[in-house]
């Protein structure tokens, strides 16, 4: 008989995969940045991907889409 292979104690997550994306900002930017996370507490990936996903909404209720 065969053994078997999957790991039980391994969880499987049925979470989608994400996708990364670079921002190159001058640097004055990027303090900019990392300031105004501190100021509301979060960390600078967090709050950047707080603004990107604001905009995006902001774009779609021009468009109409979402």
């Amino acid at each position: 008989m065969a053994k078997k292979r999957a790991n039980p104690d391994m969880a499987v997550t049925t979470e989608e995969r994400t996708s990364q994306a670079r921002l190159e900002l001058p640097s004055g930017d990027m303090e900019r940045l990392r300031r105004a996370a501190r100021s509301i507490g979060l960390s600078l990936s967090a709050f950047i991907r707080q603004a990107v996903l604001e905009k995006t909404v902001d774009v779609e209720k021009r468009m109409g889409t979402k």
